[in-house]
C-alpha cells in the first residue's frame, strides 16, 4: 500500500507539471508531447570538407543513438521525446576552429540527459585535429600537461565539496577528455 501511495504521488506531480501529459522540455521550458529533433551547426562547414565530414559523422551518431534509445521507450506510457543539439564555436588563430556541441536528450524517465561532443579542425590543412596527436609538441605527456590544469579548475568550481580522489580518477586518462576546444 505504501508503494502505491508513493507512485501515485509521483504521477500526480508529473500530471501537475504537464496536465495534458508529455514532458517539460528542458531547453524551452514548455510542456511538449511528441518527438522533437533540432540540430544546429555552423554554416561555415561548407568551407572545410574535414569539418563537414567530422560534424556529419558526429550528428549521425547522435541521431542514431537517440533513435535507438527511443525505440526502447515507445509504448503505452510514452510521454514524448526530444533531441536538441546546439553548437558553440571557438577560433584560435585563422586556421584552428573548434565546435563544441551541447547535446540534450529526453527519451522517457525522470529527467533528460545533457552531454558534450566536439570537433576541432585545421581549416588550412583541411583536417580534423586529435588532442593526443596534434595539439601538443611531440613527446609531451598529454595527461601530465592537462590534468593539473583541469583538476585545479574543478576544485575551484566545486569549492568545499571537491573530492580530490574522485576528481583525479575522472581526469587521469585520454578518454576523460573526449570533448575539448582550443
Amino acid at each position: 500500500l505504501i508503494m502505491l501511495l508513493v507512485f501515485a504521488g509521483v504521477a500526480r506531480a508529473q500530471d501537475a507539471a504537464c496536465p495534458l501529459g508529455g514532458y517539460i522540455d528542458m531547453t524551452t521550458g514548455a510542456c511538449s508531447y511528441g518527438i522533437t529533433v533540432s540540430v544546429a551547426y555552423p554554416d561555415w562547414l561548407s568551407e572545410s570538407e574535414a569539418a563537414a565530414t567530422a560534424v556529419g559523422t558526429m550528428i549521425n551518431e547522435v541521431q542514431t543513438g537517440f533513435l535507438s534509445d527511443l525505440s526502447l521507450m515507445v509504448g503505452p506510457y510514452f510521454n514524448g521525446a526530444y533531441l536538441h543539439v546546439s553548437a558553440q564555436e571557438f577560433e584560435h588563430g585563422a586556421p584552428l576552429r573548434s565546435i563544441v556541441f551541447i547535446i540534450s536528450t529526453y527519451t522517457g524517465g525522470a529527467h533528460g540527459n545533457l552531454y558534450y561532443d566536439s570537433v576541432t579542425v585545421d581549416t588550412f590543412a583541411n583536417r580534423e585535429l586529435s588532442l593526443a596527436d596534434d595539439i601538443f609538441v611531440p613527446g609531451t605527456d598529454v595527461i601530465a600537461a592537462l590534468q593539473p590544469l583541469v583538476v585545479a579548475q574543478l576544485v575551484e568550481q566545486q569549492g568545499e565539496f571537491a573530492d580530490l580522489e574522485w576528481i583525479n580518477s575522472g581526469t587521469d586518462g585520454l578518454d576523460d577528455y573526449q570533448a575539448w576546444a582550443i
